[in-house]
């Protein structure tokens, strides 16, 4: 074959891809700008917010001894972490909540979407109309939005090294959305009890008046109730609470007693 016909044929077959690249770009154009199913879909996706979020989290806690691996439950390791990160944990529940219904929202509104028109703007436009709709479809899928987080992972780790550092062991639990949801609701609880708690025991406290002090003092004959030393032994005389205020005591007189400041430290806040 000819050097001068191989050469027409190469630019005849360059010229038909160039110029079928062309028609079809300008037939992708025109759908873009001529569809109402387009139009619309894109309305609902600027109408349509989603929240972004982490899929995976990963908390790592190092035992100091094989006998604490053993022992360490991961599963108050995490209710720990979402008791000191309340707030963070708040938005990530929040947010999983708002893509779930936001997402909900989205497949409603999708339902809405109308290809009733476009046999007709494909003949306005002088276009088959297979071809606009094959376009038209290809593009409405590549505008769709992708779907939101709306669960995530809790990776908790507990590892332990040996001294010499020959043998390294770990364990680890998943948690997911669900558990978080639980625990996090179980974590606020616990807070406020503790809060209330705090209010009772700075109230029980704040009972202690000089005046019953002295009042026990005296009924105590002024002596430590265990040992029964006095000021007199270079020891100093503290008011205990029998049941601590820290564990449901109350600033009672039957509930107070006498006791010298060894006897009170050895004490603590047991229950006798």
């Amino acid at each position: 074959m000819e050097p001068l016909v191989i050469l027409s044929i190469i630019i005849i077959l360059v010229a038909t891809f160039v110029f079928g690249f062309y028609i079809r770009a300008r037939i992708i154009t025109t759908v873009k700008h001529s569809s109402q199913a387009l139009s619309q879909l894109a309305n609902i996706n600027s109408k349509t917010k989603y929240k972004k979020l982490e899929e995976k989290y990963f908390y790592s806690y190092n035992c100091m001894s094989r006998a604490e691996f053993n022992h360490f439950s991961l599963e108050d390791y995490f209710c720990e972490i979402i008791g000191d990160n309340e707030s963070f944990y708040h938005r990530i529940i929040t947010s999983i909540e708002h893509n779930k219904k936001e997402k909900e929202k989205y497949k409603r509104k999708l339902k809405s979407v109308d290809f009733s028109q476009s046999e007709i703007i494909a003949q306005t436009e002088k276009i088959p109309f297979a071809l606009y709709n094959k376009h038209e479809k290809k593009l409405y899928n590549k505008m769709l939005l992708p779907n939101p987080i709306t669960e995530i992972t809790i990776v908790c780790r507990k590892e332990y090294t040996t001294p010499a550092g020959r043998t390294h062991t770990w364990s680890d639990e998943e948690y997911h959305y669900k558990e978080l949801a639980c625990f996090y609701e179980q974590a606020k609880k616990n807070k406020e009890q503790r809060e209330i708690r705090k209010g009772q025991i700075e109230y029980e406290r704040g009972l202690m008046t000089p005046s019953l002090r002295y009042e026990i003092l005296r009924r105590d004959d002024f002596s430590c109730q265990l040992c029964g030393s006095t000021a007199k032994d270079g020891v100093k005389l503290h008011i205990d609470h029998i049941i601590p205020v820290s564990k449901g005591g109350h600033t009672t007189p039957e509930n107070l007693r006498v006791l010298c400041d060894r006897c009170n430290l050895g004490k603590s806040d047991k229950i006798e």
